[in-house]
């Protein structure tokens, strides 16, 4: 680890003498290993810590490189890596490939992540016959699923403009990570299929939509020679599915009821990632004739997990997890991009925090609250419901 440590300064220095970025922007380190065993569980981890005062500001793309490192020492000895990562450099699964060749060189090992594609090899497959036909079936794919989708509406009673227009609200629930992964293992799909069922069941609530469509950033990494990319390789995809409960169990399934509609959701985002690899100009032009003003709503809201650990967490009921998360405001923005709603999900330590950035003159302030509130209620309720139902899982 500590050639490691040395390497980084010598890479920045090259880095720095090259482009003139500065040492200090790079590399930093700060003290505290990992928690002693026995010390106080409610304690920060030093890791989480450092994190987010990499991410405390935005990447300054001109003046530094995408990519922030931090290191943990216990004394003399480095024994944890901290990196920030701006999302022009790479996304989660190429995170996930960069982690995993800076193992294989702290352990000394050869690098087993084979030599990217380069832009121009892309480029030139992207104009190839079978992936021109590819693209052709996405956006069939795009332009039925906005066809078939209901109508999607804001009610216009919640609307509330102010300035800056965006507002954005944070919940962060330490009820949240056991009862996702209760609900996790009763449906047998992930937890990122889990919020995404809940999250569009709220949004079909409040859109007056039984089958709204939300929007998700999808990793293109399914096929070669996309999969040991580093760098962000996704485009947007759709999905629309029926948050309604089953016709055999109206309204008395309890948690079975959103068991199945997380189920709905694992098939419909299966769809959505089988056809998010496409000519985007193409698609815009076939939304444009097929009359893109009727799906406005339904390209606006945004659903995106950002969570680096998925696995479900096990659920106890009681005690300190399962009162009603902390609500707050993370900050406002006149500019949000193409998204009127969007919904982001983080780790925050032993919590599950969920925000949700909203267009004032769509849904305003008070309401971003109880949304957020009722995400949680839903997946809490329906958790203990599941375990009341089928005893406690493994």
């Amino acid at each position: 680890m500590a050639a490691f440590a040395a390497r980084l300064a010598d890479c920045d220095a090259v880095l720095a003498e090259a482009v003139g970025w500065r040492a200090t922007d790079v590399l930093r380190g700060a003290a505290g290993g990992a928690p002693p065993a026995g010390g106080d569980p409610d304690a920060p981890d030093p890791a989480a810590v450092l994190a987010r005062e990499l991410c405390a500001r935005r990447f300054r793309h001109g003046d530094e490189p995408p990519l922030r490192v931090g290191l943990l020492y216990a004394g003399p000895d480095v024994t944890r890596v901290v990196l920030a990562v701006s999302h022009l450099a790479a996304d989660n699964n190429g995170l996930a490939v960069a982690a995993a060749e800076l193992l294989d060189r702290i352990e000394g090992r050869d690098p087993r992540v084979p030599e990217p594609a380069q832009p121009r090899d892309i480029a030139a497959l992207q104009a190839s016959e079978p992936w021109r036909k590819r693209s052709d079936r996405a956006v069939d794919y795009w332009l039925t699923t906005l066809r078939s989708a209901p109508p999607m509406e804001a009610p216009r009673g919640i609307a509330d403009e102010r300035s800056p227009r965006f507002w954005r609200g944070s919940l962060r629930s330490r009820a949240l990570p056991g009862a996702v992964g209760e609900l996790a293992r009763a449906s047998g799909a992930s937890t990122t299929c889990v919020l995404l069922a809940a999250v569009g069941s709220v949004l079909g609530a409040l859109t007056g939509s039984p089958r709204p469509c939300l929007m998700l950033m999808c990793s293109n990494r399914t096929r070669e020679p996309f999969r040991g990319t580093i760098g962000p390789v996704a485009l947007e995809g759709i999905l629309s599915f029926d948050v309604s409960p089953p016709e055999e169990s109206p309204g008395g399934g309890g948690g079975e009821d959103f068991v199945a509609v997380v189920r709905r959701a694992w098939n419909a985002s299966l769809l959505a990632y089988r056809h998010a690899q496409y000519d985007k100009p193409a698609l815009l032009r076939g939304i444009e004739r097929a009359g893109g003003a009727r799906s406005r709503m339904h390209r606006t809201c945004w659903f995106n997990d950002l969570r680096f650990d998925r696995s479900p967490q096990p659920r106890r009921p009681g005690g300190p997890d399962a009162g009603a998360g902390e609500f707050s405001w993370r900050g406002f923005t006149h500019e949000q991009g193409a998204a009127d709603v969007a919904f982001h999900v983080y780790d925050h330590d032993d919590a599950l925090q969920i925000t949700l950035t909203a267009d004032t003159r769509v849904v305003g302030p008070r309401r971003i609250e109880s949304v957020l509130r009722d995400v949680e209620r839903l997946l809490t309720d329906t958790a203990a419901a599941t375990g009341a139902a089928g005893g406690a899982h493994a």
